[in-house]
């Protein structure tokens, strides 16, 4: 609030000019005093259209039900893809709750993201991976779960055990040949911790 006095007749007539700019802007005629004029500044206001249209104006509107609705946009997003892993997962042989797991747990179904070792895309491929793999364009979702999967697979077939092979995906296999097993890192056992109680919720 400015404090500002607007008693007497030079303030009123401010105010009225005011409130004539308003009622102009919100296209309401200008009836908020009838019967009140510069040498009358006393009369009192009745319920007008302007008052109304005033009310209308400065009433917040009620947010849409779609932006409101966080967990059916988060179910959208979680299951946008969900296409593209049941078609590499039946080309592949493995289990689509699998992938989706991984993706989760990777990249949160954020296609662009890359991680700061330079990991890219949904199932978050190394170059080295993605090249491997025929993934000529990593965020392309289609080629990246591909790619991803076909490299998920192989890792089941070489240690025929999920941990395990979720632990290679994470450290790469020569650290899980090199301590037989998952490795004793943090970030690895999380990561393998993780995925699997996600899976097993997927499941």
């Amino acid at each position: 609030m400015s404090g500002t006095s607007i008693t007497g007749s030079g303030g009123y007539q401010a105010v009225m000019a005011r409130i004539s700019a308003i009622e102009q802007r919100l296209g309401v005629a200008s009836s908020i005093l009838p019967g009140a004029s510069d040498n009358n500044p006393t009369s009192a206001p009745t319920e007008t259209p302007f008052s109304q249209a005033l009310e209308a104006a400065l009433s917040p509107e009620p947010a849409s039900e779609e932006a409101s609705d966080t967990s059916v946009l988060g179910t959208d997003k979680a299951h946008r893809f969900d296409t593209l892993i049941s078609q590499a997962s039946q080309r592949h042989g493995v289990d689509a709750n699998l992938i989706r797991s991984v993706i989760q747990a990777e990249s949160g179904f954020n296609p662009d993201a890359v991680s700061h070792a330079g990991a890219m895309g949904l199932m978050q491929l190394m170059p080295d991976t993605a090249s491997q793999m025929g993934a000529q364009h990593p965020f392309s979702p289609a080629e990246n779960i591909e790619a991803g999967s076909k490299y998920l697979k192989q890792l089941l077939n070489r240690y025929h055990d999920v941990p395990k092979a979720l632990a290679a995906y994470n450290a790469g296999p020569g650290t899980v040949d090199q301590f037989q097993g998952i490795p004793p890192f943090g970030e690895t056992q999380n990561y393998v911790k993780k995925i699997m109680t996600q899976y097993q919720k997927n499941s």
